[in-house]
């Protein structure tokens, strides 16, 4: 069985960019699908809020990246 370090390297980010790709990859999914779950909820669009609940997605994928980023190195 894998240790937790070894567990914590796979697939980590190789440079800050891969870092800030991740983050905004996730941003731009998290919008869309929270864009379409507000259609098929609600009947509209919640631009504004689902704005927000994507950029702290977002962030928190940002946060993790940088620390796996850290630990790989």
């Amino acid at each position: 069985m894998a240790t937790f370090k070894q567990w914590l390297t796979v697939h980590a980010p190789t440079s800050w960019a891969d870092v800030c790709a991740r983050a905004v990859q996730t941003a731009v999914v998290a919008f869309v699908v929270l864009q379409l779950k507000e259609w098929f909820d609600a009947g509209r669009f919640d631009t504004p809020a689902t704005a927000v609940d994507s950029l702290l997605v977002a962030a928190g994928i940002l946060i993790v990246s940088a620390i796996h980023k850290m630990l790989k190195s």
